[in-house]
């Protein structure tokens, strides 16, 4: 018995160091196998890379840093030493380079405009179509869908066309005016919130109450509906907004946010923000479809527009109408509220400036709360410190196109599928069309100094059919909340503030707007 067991056990350990010895083998081939893999992967992208740079080293543009770096250290070395954004980085080389330039993304080769006719030739001559590399970017958030195919995110042009002629019509001046009732009522409620602020001692971030008072203002006059975003902060809507839109500022900042394990929390908090607005852009939508089927609805706001999408083309789903809702809260909260902000801050940054918007603001309304379009159309001066504060700081400044052919802008050749970016802050703050562009000056924008201004130097909602759809809204909207709050308040900035970005989605004052407030 004893030597059948000591036999047996012999059998058992041969067997187990040949399995030993088999598993081994198989974790060492599969070792191998991976490592070949890489290598291949490596060699393949590094020749790939090779042809890339062959492709395009006969454009003009700063030196690589890196083979595989492109010029990212240049970025990431001017961000931290000198605290600027990469528009501040391109708007220097735009002082070298022209008409344009190649910059890379560590691979990705985008050539970048730096001349007016060249923006002219992109935009509006050559009709380049979208990039969709950049586009497509808004329209989910983690997985989760966001804007969808909104026109913000869509990057068919044929799509993109039929959905703009049915939206078009809601922002048609006319149309915007019959509207400037809601305007005023709104803009009300928002001053009587600052009057309880106005001790003259009270700290006020102006930039978190402009960015409240726009969602209200969004809401209301392009959906009819009651948010009181300004009162209450704290409202489910509003956190959502917020959370949505800083969850996509974060996946743009950080791509790769999305595969790192420390982030699945917040990613997991960022898509329930937006399953719960796009739920009450649902039922919003519903309810509005419900009393429209009754003949209960006349209203002829953006919702009502919206809705005719479905009328149009039968394949338009509710989710599809969805996507409008969330663009135009989103893109209207975050690029008309910086705008805002970057006004304030101009106008109370100069004090000659503020001085002379004062007196034609008590000079066009008196003592009047309600503004007329009659009223708008007289307030000339603050025309010009709007235009001033979009050219300083375009709050989207980037427009991304692509090439489906070799095209030749100046006497460069353009390679087919290449990315071509027309960026409003690198051609506002070129010296080519601006004296001291760094300059806050409104009386660029005077009627005596209009021919001075080169047409498609100055872009600050693009140009040609893609000129942002809200640009009317967001232009009605300026004029009523600045000309009630100048002709309330007076407004102090604490000290320090200056007229410096920081990069988000868009770009926004990096000090966020900091005031006292007196009754004037």
């Amino acid at each position: 018995m004893g030597t059948l067991d000591r036999q047996s056990l012999r059998r058992y350990s041969k067997t187990l160091a040949f399995e030993m010895i088999s598993v081994g083998t198989v974790l060492l081939w599969l070792l191998a196998g991976v490592v070949c893999t890489t290598l291949i992967i490596l060699t393949g992208f590094t020749i790939y890379l090779y042809y890339l740079h062959a492709k395009y080293d006969h454009l003009p543009g700063p030196k690589r840093d890196g083979f595989f770096k492109g010029n990212m250290a240049l970025v990431h070395e001017n961000r931290n030493k000198r605290g600027v954004t990469v528009h501040q980085i391109w708007a220097e080389l735009g002082q070298k380079y022209s008409p344009l330039f190649v910059f890379w993304f560590y691979h990705r080769p985008v050539v970048m405009i730096t001349d007016d006719q060249a923006v002219k030739e992109v935009l509006i001559t050559k009709k380049l179509p979208r990039d969709t590399f950049g586009y497509s970017h808004f329209s989910s958030l983690f997985g989760e869908r966001m804007l969808g195919c909104g026109l913000l995110s869509e990057v068919s042009d044929e799509e993109w066309q039929w959905k703009r002629t049915t939206l078009d019509p809601a922002f048609h001046r006319p149309t915007l005016l019959g509207m400037i009732d809601s305007f005023s009522t709104i803009c009300d409620s928002f001053l009587e919130r600052l009057q309880t602020l106005a001790d003259g001692k009270t700290e006020v971030s102006m930039a978190q109450e402009l960015v409240r008072i726009n969602l209200d203002m969004v809401a209301k006059i392009a959906y009819d509906l009651d948010l009181n975003a300004t009162n209450d902060p704290q409202s489910p809507i509003p956190t959502n907004a917020r959370i949505a839109l800083e969850g996509l500022i974060q996946s743009f900042r950080k791509p790769f946010m999305r595969f790192q394990p420390s982030t699945f929390g917040y990613q997991a908090k960022c898509r329930e923000a937006v399953r719960f607005l796009r739920g009450v852009a649902k039922g919003v939508l519903e309810k509005r479809q419900e009393e429209k089927n009754k003949g209960d609805d006349e209203r002829n706001d953006i919702l009502s527009h919206i809705l005719k999408l479905s009328e149009r083309d039968s394949r338009t789903t509710i989710d599809d109408m969805v996507d409008h809702f969330i663009t135009f809260v989103v893109g209207g909260e975050e690029t008309e509220s910086n705008h805002l902000a970057y006004l304030l801050t101009g106008i109370l940054s100069n004090p000659e400036v503020e001085e002379r918007l004062e007196a034609e603001i008590d000079e066009v309304l008196g003592s009047r709360v309600f503004v007329t379009s009659e009223d708008l159309n007289k307030l000339k001066y603050l025309d010009q410190v709007i235009k001033e504060a979009l050219r300083l700081h375009p709050p989207q400044p980037a427009i991304t196109r692509m090439t489906n052919e070799v095209i030749t802008l100046g006497s460069l050749h353009i390679p087919a599928k290449t990315s071509v970016m027309v960026d409003a802050y690198v051609l506002h703050h070129n010296t080519k069309y601006w004296d001291e562009p760094e300059k806050f000056d409104p009386d660029r924008f005077a009627p005596s100094n209009q021919h001075k201004v080169a047409h498609y130097a100055y872009i600050p909602f693009s140009l040609g059919r893609h000129t942002c759809i809200g640009r009317r809204f967001a232009e009605l909207e300026t004029k009523i909340l600045i000309a009630r709050l100048l002709q309330r308040f007076k407004l102090k900035l604490f000290p320090g503030h200056d007229l410096k970005e920081v990069e988000h989605m868009t770009l926004r004052p990096k000090k966020g707007v900091q005031c006292t407030l007196t009754l004037r």
